[in-house]
């Protein structure tokens, strides 16, 4: 497996409350980020002839970075939740 637990960082200006007022009294840096509902992971297998990754998908808690209105860079693609499943022939 490749884990991932991140959260994607945005900062002072697209700041939210993601949970409710309690969590966000705790973990008051969770408002500059936007968290994903779910772990995203893949699961890698390989074979003599192919390797195989199989991804996770989820979504964002509250709005997400295009919603606030947070740049994207054209280099950086779309901010998503998403580990893209794919077949290598090898």
């Amino acid at each position: 497996y490749i884990n991932s637990m991140s959260n994607y960082w945005m900062g002072e200006g697209y700041q939210t409350i993601r949970y409710n007022a309690l969590v966000d009294s705790h973990y008051p840096w969770i408002k500059y980020t936007a968290p994903y509902k779910d772990p995203i992971y893949a699961t890698v297998t390989i074979s003599d002839d192919t390797i195989k990754i199989e991804g996770k998908q989820s979504k964002f808690v509250g709005p997400s970075p295009r919603e606030l209105g947070f740049p994207i860079e054209k280099k950086k693609g779309n901010i998503e939740p998403t580990i893209s499943s794919r077949e290598l022939k090898i």
